[in-house]
């Protein structure tokens, strides 16, 4: 099993034992709107919670060193969002998560992306 496959039947199944096992001691997850960098340990309380539920999770690409998917996500609030997450690995395990979410301008498109997720400095 992949380390993207892994992640997303870790977090479908609510499962902390694997969450612990896939995520790098030094993980962290950008949230795109806010900046905000979650830790492992919050991560996967928030995983574990009824906060978010995520429907047609696709990995788009993944090889040894990231991993991009897309999904839905339905939060408690009742909030929806179509969501593009690009993953670094690290040793194995997933090591940084980046969220990019469609925008529209003008009746375009437009994909909203950090492109800094190859740098080991987390902003």
């Amino acid at each position: 099993m992949s380390i993207m496959e892994k992640y997303n039947k870790a977090m479908a199944d609510k499962d902390e034992a694997m969450m612990n096992e896939i995520l790098h001691d030094d993980y962290t997850f950008t949230l795109h709107k806010s900046g905000n960098v979650l830790k492992k340990d919050d991560v996967i309380k928030w995983a574990m919670s009824d906060d978010i539920q995520r429907e047609n999770v696709r990995v788009l690409y993944e090889n040894d060193e990231i991993g991009v998917e897309h999904s839905f996500v339905t939060f408690s609030d009742g909030n929806k969002q179509a969501v593009m997450a690009v993953c670094k690995f690290k040793d194995g395990k997933l090591f940084r998560l980046k969220l990019a979410l469609p925008i529209c301008q003008k009746n375009k498109n437009i994909l909203l992306m950090t492109c800094d997720l190859f740098n080991d400095q987390v902003i």
